[in-house]
């Protein structure tokens, strides 16, 4: 099923747009393994779309090795290098083809450190996700090969068994910047950084500042051209290790028509 334009303008500016560098590994069958370096065009912390010249189907696992910023990642915040999985979702012809004839768009979903225990048995195995796990991650479940063994259309499919997309609507990693403000409203500490998911009256994001429940923030969007005012109800660390500020929005209200 195609997306509609509002469907691929919220998606799109649900991703952040980063050239890293990205190794793809993909093993076709056991013995088999072939490696691809590109860049990525687009990521969050729970997947990512990149450029591939190599054949894949949809449903294949393949491994990941990206310099990461460490705010998007979800373990190994010291490594050099950011190794994760993912799932092919969603594979579309790449404007790049009338230069590359066999360069695709790829889409992943990120499903962790580790793959499934039937993926060591068999590499070629397809899989789907049914739901995301407490990190953000997606659970898999096995499904079987197309008969005719032939890979996937170029053009968009989607294999995803739940609502990506509303589940991201509750998960939104925008680019924004926090500055901490004093009494006579100074900023006096400031952090680019990217928020782990927003409502209308609040939102959680990542940061390496201290701050004490109580104080206050500007929040600002560039991208949205917004700046609200918060205050700062807590700040814990995730299971991830990184900490999180749950701010709640004190002037306005985030206007989540934007993302729509």
């Amino acid at each position: 099923m195609s997306e509609t334009e509002n469907e691929r303008s919220r998606r799109q500016r649900e991703r952040l747009q980063l050239s890293l560098p990205i190794r793809v590994q993909y093993n076709e069958k056991i013995g088999e393994v072939w490696e691809e370096t590109t860049n990525l065009i687009d990521v969050t912390p729970f997947g990512a779309g990149f450029a591939l010249l190599h054949s894949i189907e949809i449903g294949r696992l393949i491994k990941l090795t990206i310099p990461m910023p460490r705010l998007l990642r979800c373990y190994d915040h010291l490594e050099k290098q950011y190794q994760i999985w993912g799932l092919v979702r969603h594979i579309r012809p790449h404007p790049s083809t009338t230069l590359f004839r066999d360069c695709r768009s790829i889409g992943v979903a990120f499903i962790g450190k580790n793959t499934p225990a039937s993926y060591a048995e068999n590499p070629g195995q397809l899989y789907e996700a049914i739901e995301s796990d407490e990190l953000g991650f997606w659970k898999l479940r096995e499904v079987a090969s197309p008969e005719s063994g032939a890979p996937a259309s170029s053009s968009e499919i989607s294999i995803v068994g739940t609502d990506l997309r509303k589940q991201r609507r509750q998960t939104v990693p925008l680019s924004v910047t926090i500055g901490v403000i004093n009494e006579r409203g100074d900023t006096v500490a400031s952090e680019m950084t990217v928020t782990e998911d927003v409502s209308a009256t609040g939102a959680a994001v990542f940061t390496t500042l201290e701050i004490t429940p109580g104080s206050l923030l500007r929040l600002t969007s560039e991208e949205y051209n917004i700046t609200i005012v918060a205050v700062v109800r807590a700040r814990k660390n995730g299971k991830d290790g990184t900490a999180r500020l749950h701010l709640e929005f004190v002037d306005r209200q985030f206007p989540l028509e934007l993302l729509d």
